[in-house]
């Protein structure tokens, strides 16, 4: 999350800069980047209990790859349970 907060920070300050602008800064593809990005667009209890769990342990199960599935989900609410499940999966 802080990667894709960082990318956003670096779009807003840079308004003529674009998301394939960027990619190609980074060195990556334009595809990977909106799939960094689309983390964001979690919901907020999502956004804010990864922001609380900072650790790198806990980063490395909180990841972009691993929590993209749940991006791909509509209902917010369907989103929140998946997360769940997701959490009781993973070890802490």
């Amino acid at each position: 999350m802080t990667e894709a907060l960082r990318y956003t920070d670096t779009l807003a300050r840079n308004p003529e800069l674009t998301k394939a602008q960027l990619a190609q800064d980074l060195g990556i593809s334009r595809i990977r980047l909106f799939q960094i990005l689309s983390v964001l667009k979690l919901p907020e209890a999502v956004l804010d209990f990864i922001a609380a769990h900072d650790t790198p342990e806990q980063k490395a199960v909180l990841t972009e790859r691993r929590l993209r599935p749940l991006t791909r989900v509509e209902d917010e609410a369907e989103q929140l349970a998946q997360f769940r499940e997701f959490l009781e999966c993973a070890i802490f």
